[in-house]
């Protein structure tokens, strides 16, 4: 499938956006996985992104196969603590909808892991699954 280009930016279709990072607790983020830039990941093969993301940054682009984890310093202490959301984007419109809220289902767990594993092309559609430890 052909790239698209925003703001100067080549982004590669299908991708999926993560957004409204929540910065209630002390946290760490990752992406493993499979990132059109060529030299965008560390020697551990993480993508590398600044110490805050605020929340009126574009958000971070994910795409088919990638891992997101978070962890946080402390462990939840609610059972529906929300940490981001994920956003789909229709490539015919451009129209980009909030797919889910990711968060934590249980209290004292500290991490949550989201696989990517489809981006429809054509609609934008995510699967993905989710993993808490």
């Amino acid at each position: 499938m052909a790239s698209i280009t925003t703001n100067g930016v080549v982004l590669e279709v299908p991708y999926a956006i993560i957004r409204n990072v929540r910065n209630a607790r002390p946290w760490t983020l990752s992406v493993t996985g499979r990132d059109p830039r060529t030299f965008a990941y560390n020697q551990k093969q993480l993508r590398s992104f600044p110490a805050t993301i605020g929340q009126e940054s574009p958000g971070i682009f994910v795409y088919t196969g990638d891992v997101i984890t978070v962890s946080l310093l402390a462990p939840a202490n609610a059972v529906d603590a929300a940490i981001f959301d994920l956003y789909t984007v229709n490539f015919a419109t451009g129209a980009e909808t909030k797919a889910a809220e990711v968060g934590f289902n249980a209290v004292w767990q500290k991490q949550v892991t989201v696989t990517l594993n489809t981006i429809s092309a054509s609609s934008g559609a995510i699967t993905f699954t989710t993993a808490w430890a």
